[in-house]
Formats: C-alpha cells, sequence, structure tokens
C-alpha cells in the first residue's frame, strides 16, 4: 500500500510498477465482486480471497495493478456499500451485473 501511494500520490518513479498491488481490504473484495470479477465464496480463507483479488487485479492491469486501488476502494466506500447501496450514484452502474439484482 505505500508503494501505491507513493507512485499515485506523491509521483515518485518507480523502475518497475507490475509488483504494486491493490490493497485487498473489505471495500475492494466487495466491489470487485458484486461486479463479477472474482467468485468468493463463503468457505474461503482469507488469504484466498485475497489472492483472488490481487491476480485479477494484475490480469486487468499488469503493468501497474495498483491503479486500481483507490477507484475501487472509493466505490465501495461511498456506494457499493455492504448494506446500503447507491447504485443511481454509482460511476460504474452500467457495468455492473448486480444492479437489477
Amino acid at each position: 500500500m505505500a508503494a501505491n501511494l507513493l507512485a499515485r500520490l506523491f509521483k515518485i518513479q518507480f523502475s518497475d510498477y507490475c509488483s504494486i498491488d491493490v490493497s485487498p481490504d473489505v471495500h475492494v473484495k466487495r466491489v470487485m465482486r458484486r461486479m463479477g470479477l472474482i467468485d468468493i465464496t463463503d468457505d474461503e480463507n482469507s488469504n484466498k480471497e485475497i489472492n483472488k483479488v490481487i491476480y485479477k487485479a494484475r490480469e486487468l492491469n499488469p503493468k501497474f495493478p495498483g491503479i486500481i486501488d483507490f477507484s475501487v476502494w472509493e466505490i465501495g466506500r461511498n456506494w457499493c456499500k455492504a448494506k446500503k447501496t447507491n447504485c443511481k450514484e454509482c460511476s460504474v452502474c452500467k457495468m455492473c451485473p448486480k444492479v437489477g439484482v
């Protein structure tokens, strides 16, 4: 997370960004699951969930997987909440398979 913040916020130059991963917190996992990007079942342990999030972010943007971290976190924090979603205000609602469910 620290390297990600240094790269994104402070524009610190790195020779390689492919190892700067997304930080898979509850918001990021929830948004990626609801968007259909990952499949997490209730019986999975947290390490398996974390790996799915990281590998999907690497697949989506191999050159800098962590670049999606803040956007996905912000969606989860502000609109795609655990109990009360605000899909109408969400910037990705048109692409979200959860809308209409």
